[in-house]
């Protein structure tokens, strides 16, 4: 019993570590902010922005409009809406009068005065997917814009709002690192984090929007940072679709988007293949999403994302030598098996075990790691994004802060049932609209 305790503080220690990347964090961003803010660029890069929707009737005019407000020249970005007629198929199908994304887009497109060319690129098919509609629209400006050699797709949600100066900063982070071909920054779900918090039965939301802040500035940006130009690679890369720029030709040459979930894969696929990712220092923001079952089936598709990693380290590459990096897509694949399941269960089997055998300081060391995550992610959110947090659900989520890893668990264990049932019913997994 002890063995074990000691094993899983051990665990939960290297857990807790990760918290404490902040400060670190928020100086490299910084220095990197500077540094490419001050750069002069030479040349503008091709954006083409994608923005794939489904149902988003709510958001069709606030995001037409927020990005058409972009600083950047007029000729050199363009705005994609991408809908789908999956959307149209399941109106029809309930007998559900109304106007779809796609009437929407097409409405404001034709009555407002844009400052950059907006499109409707509409996906025609009623079976599909957020990849399935990226890849459509990829091909359809290809086969039909002339796009030029230097090229980026941008890729965002719906809700996504980056900084007004974001593709301006893209360009020059494109230049400074000589064309790279993933430029990522670090998404955010803490748009609406205020006005969410006003109301303290949304006290789950804000707990999980604090895990997702603090693996957000601790992890992903870190990892991000950590890799930069090394020849050998330290952590797994993967890619985060609601802020995501790959080159054009990349893109072609590895094969599109990957389905059914179009980031995590394709970030590990790059990874492998020794393509170059460029850490963008630009906050996006998206929205936090009120109910907690949007976060259990979010996190469904993410562990599928995870799941994913192992196709594409059997995966046939084009870079020679990549074994370690394969090695580190599997390790990431099994951590987050490890941390997201296997030790929030073992963890809970202890502190059980323990309150009916005696308890131990142990158990404090275990129940500390969700508070001091929750801590990390709060300056996350108020200090390096500035946003704020009403006081009272805050103190809420604060003390119930402990359920948050057993509650992350849900995206693993139900990954492995869909995964179950799908070999026994021989049946497709359809995954829910997560935003």
């Amino acid at each position: 019993m002890e063995i074990f305790g000691i094993i899983l503080v051990c665990i939960v220690g290297i857990y807790i570590l990760t918290s404490l990347r902040f400060p670190i964090v928020v100086w490299y961003h910084k220095h990197k902010l500077k540094k490419v803010t001050k750069y002069k660029n030479k040349d503008f890069a091709n954006f083409y922005v994608l923005l794939p929707g489904l149902r988003e009737q709510a958001l069709v005019k606030d995001t037409i409009e927020y990005f058409n407000k972009m600083n950047y020249p007029k000729d050199k970005l363009h705005i994609c809406i991408v809908t789908t007629q999956r959307e149209n198929f399941e109106y029809q199908k309930k007998n559900i009068q109304t106007q779809t994304t796609q009437d929407l887009a097409l409405k404001i497109i034709a009555e407002q005065n844009l400052n950059f060319e907006t499109l409707n690129l509409h996906y025609p098919n009623n079976i599909g997917n957020k990849a399935s509609q990226l890849n459509y629209a990829i091909k359809q400006i290809l086969e039909n814009y002339q796009t030029g050699d230097n090229c980026y797709f941008a890729m965002f949600d719906f809700d996504s709002r980056p900084d007004l100066n974001y593709f301006d900063l893209a360009n020059k982070s494109i230049e400074l690192n000589k064309q790279p071909d993933i430029v990522q920054s670090v998404p955010f779900f803490l748009y609406n984090i205020k006005e969410i918090s006003q109301n303290p039965k949304h006290f789950v939301s804000v707990n999980f929007a604090m895990e997702q802040a603090c693996r957000s500035g601790c992890v992903e940006i870190w990892n991000l940072l950590a890799n930069a130009k090394r020849s050998i690679a330290l952590f797994p890369l993967y890619a985060m679709g609601a802020s995501l720029i790959v080159k054009k030709q990349t893109l072609i040459e590895q094969d599109y988007i990957p389905e059914p979930v179009d980031d995590l894969p394709l970030g590990f696929r790059y990874f492998i293949n020794k393509k170059r990712f460029c850490y963008l220092p630009s906050i996006v923001l998206g929205d936090l999403p009120e109910k907690p079952k949007m976060f259990f089936n979010q996190a469904i598709l993410i562990q599928k994302g995870n799941v994913m990693a192992l196709k594409e380290a059997k995966r046939k590459g084009t870079a020679k030598c990549t074994l370690w990096r394969r090695f580190l897509v599997l390790c990431e694949f099994v951590s987050a098996f490890l941390f997201k399941f296997t030790i929030p269960l073992a963890c809970l089997v202890y502190l059980i075990l323990s309150c009916i055998f005696g308890f131990s300081w142990y158990c404090l060391a275990i129940l500390l790691a969700p508070y001091l995550r929750f801590v990390s992610g709060t300056l996350v959110t108020t200090i390096f994004v500035k946003k704020k947090i009403c006081f009272g659900t805050w103190l809420i989520s604060f003390l119930l802060a402990f359920i948050t890893p057993f509650c992350m668990g849900y995206g693993p264990a139900k990954n492995i049932w869909l995964e179950t049932k799908k070999k026994l019913l021989k049946k497709d997994i359809v995954y829910k609209k997560t935003e």
